[in-house]
């Protein structure tokens, strides 16, 4: 269906960070996100499926398996489509014509890039060998060992408890039920007047 589309940034990510495949993605799932999601995307998940990178640093993911998570942060106002995580949990995400990170952790969506530039940010934006998440990763790694597709680092307790992000309270989570019980919490703590990165408030602006 996408044979035309040029991969080579995707490939660029496969031979730098490695690749291994975990799950099928559906005709119905390419069909639904047609036209919602840059070609790209598409034929990554038509011809190689769902796959993670960087020894568990990135994985792509199936927008639909995290649609009820991005409700719990966000209600149904944002309906952010997620296409990739990391390891810790931060997601990558679209909404309308632009590209968005969600630090979970402060339930907090921030604005990165216009959604021309997804093919770009394929292979120099998605795992950055100089950033201080691919150090945490690797840290993570040698401490705790590999992830499976289910699971992910996260820190217990977390940082909306007075979680300090340390190594030490780095723990392997199942991703669903951490991201939520992370939903619940954070988002709490935001309406009660947390607010980590000193970003404007509704009641500020």
């Amino acid at each position: 269906m996408y044979e035309q589309v040029d991969l080579l940034r995707y490939e660029l990510l496969e031979e730098r960070f490695g690749s291994e495949k975990y799950a099928d993605v559906t005709l119905e799932t390419l069909e639904k996100y047609q036209g919602k999601v840059p070609e790209l995307l598409l034929a990554i998940w038509e011809r190689y499926g769902l796959t993670s990178h960087g020894q568990g640093e990135l994985w792509f993911t199936n927008p639909d398996d995290f649609t009820d998570i991005v409700q719990a942060f966000f209600g149904d106002q944002h309906p952010f489509i997620v296409y990739a995580r990391t390891s810790f949990g931060r997601l990558w995400a679209i909404l309308d014509d632009r590209l968005y990170t969600i630090h979970p952790q402060i339930a907090c969506a921030i604005y990165g890039h216009k959604l021309e530039v997804f093919d770009t940010l394929m292979s120099s934006g998605l795992v950055s060998t100089s950033s201080d998440f691919h150090t945490e990763h690797l840290k993570a790694l040698k401490k705790l060992g590999p992830l499976k597709a289910d699971q992910m680092y996260g820190y217990v307790p977390v940082l909306a408890l007075g979680g300090n992000g340390s190594l030490k309270e780095t723990k392997i989570v199942q991703m669903r039920e951490y991201l939520f019980m992370v939903a619940d919490i954070a988002t709490t703590a935001r309406r009660e007047g947390w607010n980590p990165l000193g970003l404007p408030t509704e009641s500020s602006s």
